[in-house]
């Protein structure tokens, strides 16, 4: 059963060791979801090149987070067809976040 209560005890992948099958396919579920269509893995990209940035000290937690909050509006403009791909991916260049 995939979603049981069971422990895994031996995995490919050392993090799984100790949890349970709910957890390991909770998870593998929440990141097929993220990387389910192009505007996910476009919006994934910048988002995860932008959180580097800010870990690295290059930004500001401020700016930070107004420029995610609005790229997260503008993400999901495009994924109920307000807006096109082509017009996310425009955004997302003239909004590259630089200090």
């Amino acid at each position: 059963i995939k979603n049981c209560s069971r422990v895994i005890e031996s995995a490919n992948y050392l993090k799984d060791i100790g949890r349970t099958c709910r957890e390991v396919g909770r998870l593998r579920a929440h990141v097929r979801g993220l990387y389910s269509n192009e505007t996910q893995i476009l919006y994934q990209r910048n988002y995860k090149a932008a959180f580097a940035r800010l870990k690295r000290g290059k930004i500001s937690e401020d700016n930070f987070t107004a420029w995610s909050e609005k790229a997260r509006d503008i993400r999901d403009k495009c994924l109920e067809g307000d807006i096109s791909y082509d017009e996310l991916e425009t955004w997302f260049m003239d909004n590259y976040l630089r200090e």
